[in-house]
């Protein structure tokens, strides 16, 4: 049975008239061996009532952080087979920097931020690859989740976190859920509410606070699409960060999507050995940690490097390609190469003059990240139709 024989909701087609302009190359999911497939059985799972939520877990770099790729991504998928629920949540404007806006955070706490691209580290930071710690022993915050085109209140979930002294400080949610006596290193706090809700209420006493990241579902039967992003991210940073790893069972995730590769196409200590070698750890390490997970490897898009006003094409950009689409057979991991599908050399010229690109070559506009979220989809989509 192929699951894609639901019927498809499809959000309008985003960028029409810039996408017209455009001549898109091959967009294909590749090397679909035998560890894609624990994904493609949980979604025909999923499709025949046989199980209650598909998990994925999409991480990257600057590309990813805003949620305007991957949230166009979720979306789509969402309408097609059942919205599970936001899942993971991250307070990216009290670390003072940019994120989704399909949720807010608010705090009257002064709380610090550290970074997994700044090393070594201010204190230990979850797998969102940026973490906030109170400058005081109590404290609040309140996360909300609000209407984007897809409306997700919660009814459980859990709260990641760790406390700087675990012994004396105690973590409180919705005035409910109180736990005292956390584990060492990090520890959750569950959550559940029987009338779904779009607030949460975080409370801490007797220790700073050090927060990860707040995962939610629903009791919808559905997809959760869980994304964090890291402007500036490399794969060395998030090799370097033990909590990404320790943390990722955690979401359960059936399907680890993994994009990075534009910073390093860009930083002067880069060699292919070190490249290759990082890649190889850190591809090994998520199959380890996750050994049942289907997971997915972007390839870069094209960029162009600035001199006096003049583009040039970066073509480390393709050694880089080269390595993690070698790396990815040898793992068994599945690719989707970007570069292709957005038409091949030249593409991201051709995106800017349809009003897709920003000035500076490298990162996009958000209507140019929605477009490259629904290619993403339609990857699957057209992979997943081919399917016998």
């Amino acid at each position: 049975m192929k699951w894609w024989s639901v019927v498809l909701v499809l959000f309008p087609l985003l960028a029409v008239g810039q996408r017209e302009q455009l001549t898109l190359g091959e967009n294909t999911i590749e090397n679909t061996g035998d560890l894609f497939d624990h994904f493609v059985l949980k979604m025909d799972s999923l499709n025949g009532g046989k199980v209650q939520k598909v998990r994925i877990l999409h991480i990257g770099d600057s590309h990813i952080q805003p949620d305007n790729l991957s949230g166009i991504t979720r979306k789509k998928m969402q309408a097609s087979y059942g919205n599970g629920g936001r899942g993971l949540v991250f307070p990216y404007t009290l670390a003072k920097t940019n994120g989704p806006k399909d949720f807010m955070a608010t705090s009257a706490s002064v709380w610090s931020n550290s970074w997994i691209i700044n090393y070594p580290h201010k204190f230990n930071i979850g797998l969102p690859g940026i973490g906030i710690k109170s400058t005081t022993e109590s404290g609040a915050f309140s996360l909300e989740l609000r209407k984007d085109s897809v409306v997700n209140p919660y009814t459980k979930g859990f709260l990641l976190y760790s406390l700087n002294d675990p012994k004396k400080g105690s973590v409180t949610i919705n005035n409910s859920f109180t736990k005292t006596n956390a584990q060492a290193h990090f520890d959750t706090l569950s959550f559940y509410t029987a009338k779904p809700k779009s607030k949460l209420d975080v409370s801490f006493n007797g220790a700073a606070m050090t927060l990860h990241g707040v995962y939610v579902e629903n009791d919808v039967r559905g997809v959760v699409y869980n994304s964090a992003g890291v402007a500036g991210a490399r794969y060395r940073d998030y090799l370097r960060n033990d909590f990404f790893l320790q943390q990722m069972p955690l979401f359960q995730p059936d399907l680890v999507i993994v994009s990075l590769g534009t910073n390093e196409s860009y930083d002067p200590s880069f060699t292919e050995a070190g490249f290759r070698q990082i890649v190889d750890s850190m591809f090994t390490m998520i199959h380890e940690t996750l050994p049942n997970a289907s997971v997915l490897i972007t390839l870069p898009s094209e960029n162009y490097r600035l001199k006096g006003g003049v583009a040039s094409v970066n073509q480390r950009i393709l050694i880089i390609s080269g390595i993690l689409r070698e790396q990815s057979i040898k793992h068994g991991f599945a690719l989707w190469d970007l570069y292709e599908a957005m038409g091949g050399e030249g593409c991201m010229l051709e995106w800017k003059k349809a009003g897709l690109v920003n000035d500076d070559h490298v990162h996009y506009l958000r209507k140019g990240y929605n477009l490259q979220g629904e290619l993403l989809f339609e990857a699957l989509n057209n992979w997943m139709n081919g399917r016998e």
